[in-house]
C-alpha cells in the first residue's frame, strides 16, 4: 500500500497499519483519485483496518471503473466469480 494524498514527509509505506491506510485512501477518494477507490475498496472488501463492507467496496470499484481504472474490473469479477479470492490474495501479499 502507499499513502495517496499524504504530505511528502508521510509517503512511507504503511502496510502494517490498515486503519491509517484507509484514512489516506478515503482522503484521496474524497479528492477525486479513482485509483484510490480501488485500494479503499480492497480494504473494505477484506475488512483490513475498517469494518468489512462488500457492498461499499463494489460501489467504489464500479465508480473507479467508470473513471477508466481497469483494476476495478478485476476486483469486481473476482468478487462476483470467485468470492473470497481477493481476500486470500491480499493476505498472502501482506505475509510476503
Amino acid at each position: 500500500w502507499g499513502s495517496p494524498g499524504a504530505a511528502e514527509a508521510e509517503l512511507q509505506p504503511i502496510s502494517k497499519d490498515g486503519k491509517r491506510a484507509a484514512g489516506y485512501y478515503r482522503d484521496a477518494v474524497d479528492a477525486g483519485h479513482a485509483k484510490a477507490m480501488v485500494n479503499l475498496g480492497i480494504l473494505l472488501y477484506t475488512g483490513t483496518g475498517v469494518e468489512k463492507d462488500a457492498a461499499a467496496a463494489a460501489e467504489l470499484w464500479r465508480a473507479a471503473l467508470e473513471e477508466g481504472v481497469q483494476q476495478a474490473d478485476f476486483c469486481l469479477k473476482n468478487m462476483e466469480e470467485r468470492p473470497g479470492e481477493l481476500t486470500n490474495m491480499f493476505e498472502n501479499h501482506q505475509q510476503s
